[in-house]
C-alpha cells in the first residue's frame, strides 16, 4: 500500500505490485541529464507509477547495472516497463544487454536512450525471447534513431529510389552536459567509422569530415561525422544509397578545439580521448557563459518519386530545440 499524495489514502496494489491506477516504469539512470527529464516527463502522466534506479542511496531503487543479481533485484521490483537511462551504452562491457535480458525475464517492457549503432543494432538478438515473454524490447528511443526515422518515413513518402539521407545534431552550448556524454564523443573522436556513401560502406574518422551547415534560426554552424544508429539502420531499412549523421557544438572553438584533438587518435598516437571525460567536462562548463541555448536537429532526403523526371527532390525536416517542431518542408 502507498499513498498518492492526494491525501486521500493509499493507493492499492495489485499482486504484480503495479498500481491499480496505471504502470509501474523502473528508470534505470533517472537522476542524469537525460534521465532526470524522463522521469519528471513521466511523472507527469496520470496512472504511471515511477521509480529511479541506480547506484546511489538517494535513489527510489538501489541498483547496480553490474552486479551478480541484476536479474533478480529487477524483478523485485515488479515493473511492467523498465527503461534504460544510464550509458555510455558503448561501454556495457561484457554483458551489454544484462538489463533488457533481466527485464525480458521479469516480463516487462524493455525501453532504451542508446545512441550507439552497435548496441542498438543488437538489441535485435533478443526479439525472440521477448516476442516468448509477450514483451517489446525497443532500443534506441531517442533523438536518433527514434525520432530521425519517423522524420524520414514522413520525408520519403512518394519516393521509390533515396539518394541520400543526411541529419545532423546541433546543441546549444549551455545545454547540460553529462558525463555519459562527452564519455561517448571522447570515445568516438579520431575512431575509425563507417558511413554508407552510394550504395557501398565508406571508412571515416569520428569528428571528421567537417563541414558548415545553415539551420533556420540557428544560423551556421560546424558539423563533424560521429556514429549513430542511421548510418547502420537506414541503409537497408529505407534502402538509401547514402546515408550521412553528424553533430555540431555551438562554439567554434570548442568544436574545432575536439577537431584538433582527435588528430592524434587518428595517427594512432592515441588509442581513446574517453578518458579526458572528467577534465573536458570541466573545461566545457568554464565556456557556459558563451553561446547560447538553442539548439536544433535536421533530417534531409534526397530521392525520386516513380513519376519525377527530375535530378531528384529534397525534402527536409527542421526541429528548432526552443521553439515548436516544424513540419516537414518540401524543396521548391
Amino acid at each position: 500500500m502507498t499513498d498518492d499524495g492526494s491525501g486521500e489514502g493509499p493507493v492499492p496494489r495489485d499482486p504484480r505490485g503495479t498500481s491499480a491506477t496505471g504502470m509501474r516504469v523502473l528508470v534505470i539512470g533517472g537522476t542524469g541529464v537525460f534521465g532526470s527529464r524522463l522521469v519528471a516527463g513521466l511523472r507527469q502522466s496520470a496512472g504511471l507509477d515511477v521509480l529511479v534506479a541506480g547506484r546511489g542511496a538517494g535513489n527510489d531503487v538501489v541498483l547496480d547495472r553490474n552486479a551478480p543479481d541484476l536479474a533478480r533485484r529487477i524483478a523485485a521490483e515488479k515493473p511492467d516497463i523498465v527503461i534504460d537511462a544510464a550509458g555510455p551504452f558503448q561501454d556495457y562491457g561484457a554483458a551489454p544487454y544484462a538489463v533488457a535480458e533481466a527485464a525480458i525475464a521479469a516480463r516487462a517492457h524493455y525501453l532504451d536512450l542508446s545512441d550507439d549503432a552497435d548496441f542498438t543494432v543488437g538489441i535485435a538478438a533478443l526479439d525472440p525471447a521477448a516476442r516468448a515473454a509477450g514483451v517489446a524490447a525497443i532500443s534506441g528511443v531517442s533523438t536518433v534513431p527514434a525520432i530521425s526515422s519517423a522524420a524520414v518515413v514522413v520525408l520519403s513518402e512518394g519516393l521509390d529510389d533515396i539518394h541520400l539521407i543526411d541529419s545532423f545534431i546541433v546543441p546549444g552550448n549551455r545545454a547540460p552536459r553529462g558525463l555519459s556524454v562527452m564519455r561517448a564523443i571522447l570515445a568516438q573522436a579520431g575512431q575509425p567509422m563507417t558511413e554508407w556513401r552510394a550504395g557501398r560502406p565508406r571508412r571515416t574518422r569520428g569528428w571528421g569530415d567537417l563541414r558548415r551547415v545553415h539551420l533556420p534560426g540557428l544560423g551556421r554552424r560546424w558539423v563533424s561525422a560521429i556514429g549513430a544508429p542511421d548510418l547502420a539502420l537506414f541503409p537497408a531499412a529505407y534502402r538509401a544509397r547514402s546515408v550521412r549523421f553528424g553533430a555540431g557544438l555551438e562554439l567554434t572553438l570548442l568544436h574545432l578545439g575536439l577537431w584538433a584533438m582527435s588528430l592524434p587518435v587518428r595517427w594512432g598516437l592515441l588509442r581513446s580521448l574517453a578518458y579526458l571525460a572528467r577534465p573536458m567536462r570541466r573545461l566545457a562548463a568554464l565556456f557556459e557563459p558563451f553561446g547560447s541555448d538553442r539548439g536544433g536537429m535536421r533530417v534531409r532526403v534526397v530521392g525520386k518519386g516513380r513519376m519525377d523526371r527530375s535530378g531528384g527532390t529534397g525534402r527536409w525536416w527542421p526541429r528548432p530545440a526552443t521553439g515548436r517542431i516544424s513540419p516537414p518542408c518540401r524543396a521548391a
